[in-house]
């Protein structure tokens, strides 16, 4: 019987114009959480917004950019791309530091398809733009909500008040898209159910043996969810078979754990997808090498 999975998704006008809403919305949030509440307050200037439609712009026209070089068709899934590297950047993300970071994704995507086809450049630009941030000594929230994360409950924090990229904080949205990518049949929709899981069934049994170091709301990192969601299940960057599936999601899983709660990095399930996937990449490479070579031996 033939894999599902082997088949690229259909270039579905409809489905990835419903994805392009969604996206919208986490802009919309993004804006919301990072701007207008605190214009509203009267914390910022109604120019503290300006940079996140700047951010949007330079991707979306980036990534068209890249499609024109390349010759790639036009679509949907181009707009897509511009529009989550706007949404992955830190909110406190200086416009210059987004460009370098933008047009460096855009030259590993070049580069993998060459080297290595099954690595996953989106993860490694936020790797790269968190690096950018940690070098140059900004916070990768934005500067009011660092001082008043601590006052955010559950509620606050699944809804979209915790520390994230600019767009992608709202752990409801992320579960509503979650349940419409579900409804595509190439979406491998069991990938984050293995890699939340496994995240899950380790935090609460620290949770519950060290209850004065774990908070509940602590568990919703936007992380972990957003990758588990958009990055893990992706045709061209994860296994095809069930059983690669499970042991690429559940390290996922695993090492966002450690990584993001004993660690203390929050952003750090970027940093665990992209050791797992860095290992399947090459791994992929060197199986296809070697059974290459034996395929050139047998018929010599």
């Amino acid at each position: 019987m033939k894999k599902k999975y082997l088949t690229y998704p259909r270039n579905s006008k409809k489905f990835y114009s419903v994805l392009v809403f969604f996206f919208l919305l986490f802009f919309s949030y993004g804006i919301y959480k990072n701007g207008l509440v605190y214009f509203f307050n009267k914390e910022v200037q109604i120019s503290s917004i300006y940079p996140f439609f700047l951010f949007f712009f330079i991707g979306i026209v980036e990534s068209f950019g890249y499609a024109f070089l390349r010759k790639e068709k036009k679509d949907f899934r181009v707009l897509l791309r511009g529009m989550c590297l706007a949404l992955l950047v830190p909110p406190s993300t200086p416009i210059g530091l987004f460009v370098v970071c933008s047009l460096f994704y855009f030259l590993i995507l070049f580069l993998s398809s060459l080297f290595l086809p099954k690595i996953s450049t989106m993860n490694l630009y936020k790797i790269f733009l968190i690096l950018g941030m940690f070098l140059m000594n900004i916070p990768l929230c934005n500067v009011i909500e660092s001082y008043n994360s601590y006052l955010y409950g559950t509620l606050d924090v699944f809804f979209g008040r915790g520390l994230g990229g600019f767009g992608t904080t709202s752990i409801f949205l992320l579960i509503l898209c979650y349940f419409y990518l579900s409804t595509d049949y190439y979406y491998k929709k069991e990938m984050p159910i293995y890699a939340l899981s496994s995240y899950a069934i380790l935090f609460f049994l620290f949770f519950l043996s060290t209850p004065s170091s774990f908070f509940l709301k602590d568990f919703f990192n936007p992380s972990i969810f957003f990758l588990s969601i958009f990055f893990l299940p992706q045709n061209e960057v994860s296994p095809v078979s069930k059983k690669g599936q499970v042991i690429y999601s559940v390290g996922v899983g695993c090492l966002s754990f450690l990584f993001i709660h004993f660690l203390g990095w929050l952003e750090g399930a970027f940093l665990a997808f992209g050791i797992v996937n860095l290992l399947y990449a090459v791994g992929s490479v060197l199986l296809i090498r070697h059974f290459s070579t034996k395929e050139t031996l047998y018929k010599s």
